[in-house]
């Protein structure tokens, strides 16, 4: 049975269920002041006396409390409490590749790029990164991604690792890996590194590009063709890891700024 209620008083607290995480129900809160309790989500309830006993549902419901709006519930027999865990266990909680889907499928252009892009061999949180001027791999991009604000700063960083890729990664599957985006998207960012030298690089040296577990190990592989036979080798990933911090320096700043 399906019904509204606005009497909190009608609910017990159920002991068996995890404990309020409280940053969960202040999202909640955010999404609820700006659309409303959603019918689509009730709380599942089920019967003790006179009173209802929640079995999945309790962040929703504590944020409709504080918010003081009625709530949507399902109630059902008390047998419900028995599949609590299993409830739970298989809700998956949607991430940023699901709310840009979103997003895209309801036309917003930015979201739609972003699409554009992963069919291009760039991962969505990847790309979405890289167009907020920020390496591949930062992930400052998630929160606005999730909460529709997400907007194109720049397609400049990743338009130069889609084309290397579109060029170049037929020649070595490591080209394509996210070690490997990461790393480059970051060393395209510093000065110091010459897009054009490292594909006369890797053309020449392609034996040499292999994949790794994570993105310190290529840029180790990245600065070792880069040098392959120079008279005058460059701390690559040194120049790299430098510009990375006095970014993440600069975005610190403003953001303090900003509060």
């Amino acid at each position: 049975m399906k019904k509204t209620i606005s009497k909190y008083s009608e609910f017990i607290h159920n002991h068996e269920q995890r404990p309020i995480i409280q940053s969960h129900v202040k999202k909640l809160m955010e999404s609820m002041k700006e659309f409303g309790f959603l019918e689509s989500k009730p709380i599942q309830c089920y019967r003790k006396g006179f009173k209802l006993v929640v079995v999945d549902g309790h962040h929703r419901l504590a944020a409709a409390m504080q918010l003081n709006i009625a709530v949507e519930v399902v109630i059902e027999n008390d047998q419900a409490q028995e599949t609590m865990g299993a409830v739970n266990s298989i809700v998956k909680k949607w991430d940023s590749k699901d709310f840009i889907r979103m997003y895209a499928t309801r036309g917003n252009p930015h979201y739609v790029k972003l699409i554009e892009y992963n069919e291009k061999g760039i991962p969505l949180t990847m790309a979405a990164s890289m167009l907020i001027r920020n390496a591949a791999a930062s992930g400052n991009a998630n929160k606005s991604i999730q909460d529709g604000s997400f907007e194109i700063k720049t397609t400049e960083i990743i338009d130069k690792v889609a084309d290397f890729i579109d060029e170049f990664a037929s020649m070595n599957s490591a080209l394509r890996s996210r070690p490997f985006i990461a790393a480059i998207s970051k060393c395209i960012m510093c000065d110091e590194f010459s897009l054009e030298t490292f594909k006369q690089r890797i053309k020449e040296n392609i034996q040499m590009m292999k994949k790794t577990s994570n993105e310190d190990q290529m840029l180790s592989v990245i600065e070792a063709i880069y040098n392959h036979r120079s008279r005058s080798p460059i701390p690559i990933k040194f120049f790299v890891e430098s510009a990375s911090k006095d970014r993440n320096a600069a975005n610190i700043g403003t953001n303090k700024k900003q509060k």
